[in-house]
Parts: structure tokens; sequence; C-alpha cells
């Protein structure tokens, strides 16, 4: 079963059984690649699976995968699923195989001693928050505008959170004074990885699974 979310379960089995030539099984990597990146846990278990039910080519060719391009770009969760696999496994040559690439990749991307050259100047730092400053006023203006057309913003109630822990409204019933209604606020919390490439080559990424998606059987 797949099951994806702060508590993904991976997809913890083999293809072997299915009938699955070699090619058949590259292409099943594929697939997963390209439709199910951003879900990098439930991709990596499927290609996991696809090294565990393959002949040896196929199997450490899929592996690469696991290191290029889920490893180069994920390095949370991913990496944590993947040293999960024990000694004894079908695919723990290619996952650790993979692992060890991922590694020598991330410490290759350490730049030690800084290069000063490649730190932005104040003035460029100035320049930045001028720009991201003018920014959040366009969005501020483009929001006003959209609230002005539209026909549901006055059917509802709207309150600005300026500081604080607790917000405060006042409802107005027929025949009766404003009475106030507070409420205490928590915080609530996300967190996804954002692909590596995604900042240092969206394009080249994007390219990429568009390339594992529209690879179709010889």
């Amino acid at each position: 079963m797949l099951v994806t979310g702060e508590r993904a379960v991976p997809f913890d089995t083999s293809t072997a059984g299915l009938g699955l030539t070699d090619d058949d099984q590259v292409l099943l990597a594929y697939k997963a690649l390209g439709w199910l990146f951003t879900n990098e846990v439930t991709a990596a278990s499927i290609l996991v699976a696809c090294v565990r039910g393959s002949g040896s080519d196929a199997a450490k060719y899929i592996g690469g995968l696991l290191f290029d391009p889920f490893l180069i770009n994920y390095g949370g969760k991913l990496r944590d699923y993947l040293k999960s696999i024990k000694k004894g496994d079908a695919a723990y040559p290619h996952v650790r195989a993979a692992l060890k690439s991922g590694e020598a990749y991330v410490k290759g991307l350490d730049i030690s001693p800084e290069i000063k050259e490649l730190r932005p100047s104040e003035y460029q730092r100035s320049v930045e928050r001028r720009h991201a400053h003018d920014m959040m006023r366009k969005v501020r203006k483009v929001r006003k505008d959209a609230e002005k057309q539209s026909v549901f913003f006055n059917l509802v109630h709207r309150s600005t959170l300026l500081h604080g822990r607790r917000s405060i409204t006042f409802v107005h019933l027929p025949g009766e004074k404003a009475r106030p209604v507070s409420m205490d606020l928590h915080t609530i919390s996300h967190s996804f990885e954002l692909p590596r490439q995604e900042v240092i080559d969206p394009v080249g990424l994007g390219l990429t699974l568009l390339t594992f998606r529209r690879t179709r059987r010889k």
C-alpha cells in the first residue's frame, strides 16, 4: 500500500514474480521517477522494489537512479529510508552504492574556505531588498483590487491579526449589544523538502522528469 504524507509508508516489496522483463523494470522506475518525484520516499521504494526483482545489469542501472536524480536532490527522509535497508536485502549493495555517491556529492557542494567573489556585495543585497519591498507593495495592491472586485468579499467577516496570541471578534446580534468573542491562537506547521535542482536548474530538472514521463516501451 502506498501512503504519502508525514507518516509515509514505503512500498516494501519486490517486483520479482510479476513477469516483468528488465526493460519493464527500468520503464517502471522511469514512471515512478517522472510522476512521483515529489513523493520521494514512495517513488524510491518502488525503485528499490524494481532493484530486488531485476537482473544484475538492470538492478545496477536502477540503483544509479537512486543517486541521480534522487539523492542529488533530496537528503532528508529519502536518505533515512534508504539507510533503513539492511544487509541481506537484494537491493542492499545498490542502495549503499547510491548512498555513498550521494554523500560524496553533498560533500563536494561544500566550498571551504568560502570564495569571497561569490558572495553578494552590500550594494547587491540592498538592491534585492528594495526589489522585494517593491514586489510586496505590488502584491498588496493586486490583492486589494481583487477584494474590491470580488462578489463574495462582503459576505464574510474579515479580521486582521497584527500581533499577540489571541484574537477578539465582536459579534453583532439583533437586539443585542456587540458581544466580544475571543479565540486563542496556536501554532501549526508543515514542511517539505525542495529538490536542490529546483533552485539550481529548474528547467533541467523539469526536462529530466518530462523525459521519464514520456519514455515508452521499446
